[in-house]
C-alpha cells in the first residue's frame, strides 16, 4: 500500500490514496468471490451439458463453418508507432476464423509482415474537424476503451474507401474476443463473475466482452471509482478552477491508473491461478457425484419455484407493455421481410449461376466458393443480401430511433440490433449456399474397405488439374468487388434432416440425397482455403501435361442443380422461421436484461438464503444456490418471451411457405 500511495504522491494526499486503493481493493475482493462461485458453476454446467447431450438440432440445412479468409484489402496510410510521420500500408481485413485481425504489409505482394492490429478492446470513429485540420481528410481513429493501449490512426484514400474501412474496422471492434483461454469454461466463468460483480455495484444490463480480462476488469474498477470518490473530487476541484478542468480530469485519471493497475492485474493473476491448479481435482469431484447434484437441484428448484414465481408474474405484465410490444410492433416485420429478401436474393443469384457455369462439378464448385465468400465479404453491389441489408438498414434508422432509451437501459444500441439481424442473415444464406453444393454436386464413390476407387482418384486428380482454369474463369463472373462491407456470420456444428418439415412446404427432399459430408464438406473447404491474398479464387496444384482430364470431369446437368435449388430454398424457408424466432428472442431478452437483474433476481436472494436451511453443508459447497434461483427467474422469463414470439410465428411461417411454393422452378425430373 505504500507503494501504491507513492505512485500518487504530489497529486493525491495520502487519505485520498488510501480511499481510492482500498475501493479498489474491495471491488475486485467481490470480483474473486464471484469468480470462485462462477467457476463452480461453469464446471458443473459443462459436466451437466456432456452428462445431459441430446441432438437438439432441428435445422434443415447443413452448418457450414467457413474457414480464413479475408474480408477487405487495400492501401491505407497510418501513423507509425516510433517514428510518427505517415507510411503506405497494404491492409487486410480477416474473418471470424482470424478473429477479425487486421494485418498490414509493405506492399500489396504480401510478402513482409509489418504488423497487426487485435480490435478486441477498441472503438473506431471518423477524425474530428479538429483532427482534420492536423492530419488531412478521409482519417480513421482507433482507440481503446479505457485509454491504456496504443492510438491508431489511419487515412483512406477516398471518402468511399474511409467508409468501407471504417464498416470493416466497426464490426471487427464489435466481434473480436480477446485472446482466448483455451478452455471454454474460464471464459464463461469470467463472463458470469463479471456481470456478477457489475450488478453488485449497481451496474446492470448485458455484458459484452470487449477487451482482455484485465482491461474489462480494469474499467469496471475505474467506472465504480468514478462514481463513488472521483467525479465528486474533480468537481470540488474544477469549481475552484474551472479554467484547467479538462487538465485536470486527465491528471486525476492518470494517477488513478497509477494505483489500480497493480490491483487490478494482482486480482487477476491469483484468481486465474487458483482455478487452474483447481480445475482438474474439482471435475473429478462433480463427475462422482454428478447424479446426486442432478437430482438434488432438481429438489431445490422445486422447492424455490412458487416463491420466485410469485416475485417474477408480477413484473411480466410491465415488461409486456414497455419493452415486448414496442419492440416487436418496430422490428419483427422488417425482420421478416429482411429474411424474405434474403431468399428470394439467394435464388436469383444461384439461378445466374447454373446459367453462366459450365455443366460440371468442379465448375459449380469453384462458383460456389466464389459466392460463400462474396456473402461473407458483404459486397453492397452484387450481393444477394443486399437488399435484405437495405430492409435492416431501414430499420435500423428509422424503426429503432424511438426505441434507443429503452435500448440504452441495457446496454444496447440500435446498431447491436441491426449487426446481430445480419449475421443472422449471413448464417443462414452460407448455410444454404454450402447445403446446395452438397446436395448438387456428385460424391465420390469409394470401394468397401475404405480406400478410394481408381475412378474416384482419377477424378479428384482432374479436378486438381482443372480447378484453376474454371475458377479463374468463374471467379470473373462472381468474385466480389475490391471496395466491400463485411460482417462475418456465426459458426455453428451440427444438423439434422427435417423431412416432416419439408413436406409441410410442399416439397419432398431428394431421395438421392446424402448426409456424408467428409468427401464434399472437405473439397468444399479446401476450395475455400485457396482463396489467394489478393480475394481471387486459384488452384494449388500445377497443371500435369501427360494427364488428360476432360474423359473424367463429372458432368451436372441444370435440371439436376435447379432440383437442388428447389430443396434448399425450401429449406432455408424452414431455417428462416426458427433463426427469427431465435434472434427475436435473443433481442428482447437484452432488451429488458437490466429489468431482469435489478427487480428480479436481486429480491430473489431472500427466498434462496431461506431455503439453505434445508440444504446440507457439503451440497451448498457443490451447488450455488443462487444461481439456482436466478436460473429459475430467467427460465420464466424466457418462457413468457417465446410464448409472446410465438403468437407472431404462424404468420410468418405462412408467408414463407407461401414464399417457398412461389419460388419453385418447375423443371425436368433430374436422373436418379
Amino acid at each position: 500500500f505504500i507503494a501504491l500511495t507513492n505512485m500518487g504522491a504530489g497529486f493525491f494526499v495520502e487519505a485520498d490514496s488510501k480511499r481510492i486503493a482500498d475501493l479498489a481493493t474491495e471491488i475486485n475482493s467481490q470480483f474473486s468471490r464471484d469468480f470462485s462461485t462462477a467457476f463452480k458453476d461453469a464446471v458443473i454446467r459443462n459436466l451437466k451439458g456432456n452428462y445431459l447431450e441430446t441432438n437438439t438440432n432441428k435445422n434443415a440445412l447443413m452448418q457450414y463453418d467457413n474457414p480464413s479468409q479475408d474480408l477487405k484489402s487495400g492501401f491505407v496510410l497510418k501513423i507509425g508507432g516510433n517514428v510518427k510521420s505517415w507510411k503506405r500500408r497494404f491492409f487486410v481485413a480477416k474473418n471470424k476464423a482470424d478473429n477479425y485481425r487486421i494485418v498490414y504489409y509493405e506492399d500489396e505482394t504480401m510478402r513482409k509482415v509489418k504488423g497487426y492490429i487485435c480490435c478486441c478492446g477498441y472503438q473506431v470513429e471518423a477524425f474530428s474537424a479538429e483532427e482534420v485540420s492536423w492530419y488531412g481528410h478521409f482519417g480513421i481513429k482507433l482507440t481503446s476503451y479505457d485509454g491504456s493501449k496504443r492510438q491508431w490512426l489511419f487515412r483512406a484514400y477516398s471518402d468511399a474507401a474511409q467508409t468501407e474501412w471504417l464498416e470493416v474496422l466497426m464490426h471487427a471492434c464489435k466481434k473480436a474476443k480477446p485472446e482466448p483461454l483455451k478452455d471454454p469454461v474460464y471464459t464463461a466463468t469470467f463472463k458470469a463473475a463479471f456481470s456478477a460483480t457489475k450488478a453488485a455495484y449497481g451496474f446492470f444490463g448485458v455484458c459484452f466482452i470487449f477487451g482482455t480480462e484485465c482491461e474489462m476488469l480494469e474499467h469496471l474498477t475505474n467506472q465504480i471509482l468514478s462514481r463513488e470518490i472521483l467525479d465528486d473530487y474533480i468537481l470540488d476541484r474544477a469549481r475552484t478552477n474551472p479554467a484547467n478542468a479538462k487538465s485536470l480530469v486527465l491528471e486525476v485519471h492518470r494517477h488513478v491508473q497509477k494505483i489500480v493497475k497493480p490491483i487490478v492485474r494482482h486480482s487477476w493473476e491469483n484468481c486465474f491461478s487458483a482455478v487452474r491448479v483447481l480445475k482438474a481435482p474439482f471435475e473429478l469431484s462433480v463427475k462422482a457425484s454428478l447424479r446426486l447434484l442432478i437430482q438434488k437441484e432438481t429438489d431445490i428448484k422445486a422447492q424455490l419455484e412458487p416463491q420466485i414465481r410469485q416475485i417474477v408474474i408480477p413484473h411480466l405484465g410491465e415488461i409486456e407493455n414497455t419493452i415486448c410490444k414496442p419492440i416487436l410492433a418496430s422490428c419483427a416485420e422488417r425482420l421478416l421481410q429482411a429474411y424474405e429478401s434474403a431468399i428470394e436474393g439467394l435464388q436469383v443469384e444461384v439461378v445466374a449461376l447454373i446459367e453462366a457455369v459450365e455443366p460440371y462439378a468442379d465448375s459449380v464448385q469453384a462458383s460456389q466458393s466464389a459466392l460463400l465468400l462474396s456473402v461473407e465479404q458483404g459486397t453492397s453491389t452484387a450481393n444477394c443480401l443486399s437488399a435484405a441489408q437495405k430492409v435492416l438498414w431501414r430499420m435500423h434508422t428509422e424503426d429503432l430511433i424511438d426505441l434507443q432509451q429503452l435500448f440504452e437501459i441495457s446496454g444496447l444500441t440500435a446498431f447491436d440490433v441491426y449487426s446481430n439481424a445480419l449475421d443472422d442473415l449471413k448464417l443462414l444464406t452460407v448455410n444454404a449456399i454450402f447445403t446446395f453444393g452438397n446436395i448438387a454436386i456428385p460424391t465420390p464413390k469409394h470401394s468397401p474397405e475404405g480406400s478410394p476407387t481408381p475412378e474416384a482418384k482419377l477424378a479428384a486428380l482432374s479436378l486438381l488439374e482443372t480447378n484453376s482454369d474454371t475458377e479463374g474463369h468463374s471467379s470473373k463472373k462472381h468474385a466480389p468487388k475490391e471496395n466491400d462491407h463485411t460482417t462475418s456470420p456465426h459458426s455453428v456444428g451440427g444438423r439434422a434432416e427435417s423431412t416432416a418439415d419439408l413436406a409441410q412446404l410442399g416439397h419432398s427432399p431428394s431421395p438421392s440425397r446424402s448426409h456424408s459430408r467428409s468427401p464434399s464438406r472437405s473439397h468444399s473447404r479446401s476450395q475455400s482455403r485457396s482463396v489467394s491474398k489478393s480475394g481471387r479464387h486459384h488452384s494449388r496444384s500445377k497443371h500435369h501435361g501427360h494427364h488428360s482430364a476432360h474423359h473424367s470431369r463429372v458432368p451436372v446437368s441444370k435440371a439436376a442443380l435447379l432440383h437442388s435449388l428447389n430443396q434448399v430454398i425450401a429449406k432455408m424457408c424452414l431455417d428462416a422461421v426458427l433463426s427469427l424466432r431465435a434472434g427475436l428472442n435473443r433481442l428482447l431478452l437484452d432488451a429488458m436484461e437490466s429489468k431482469i437483474q435489478e427487480s428480479m433476481v436481486s429480491p430473489c436472494r431472500d427466498e434462496v438464503a431461506a431455503a439453505k436451511a434445508h440444504v446440507t453443508r457439503d451440497v451448498q459447497l457443490m451447488i450455488n444456490l443462487h444461481s439456482i434461483g436466478e436460473n429459475l427467474v430467467r427460465d420464466m422469463v424466457t418462457e413468457f418471451v417465446d410464448a409472446m414470439i410465438g403468437r407472431n410465428i404462424p404468420r410468418a411461417t405462412a408467408r414463407l411457405q407461401d414464399l417457398s411454393k412461389r419460388l419453385f422452378i418447375s423443371s425436368p425430373t433430374p436422373p436418379p
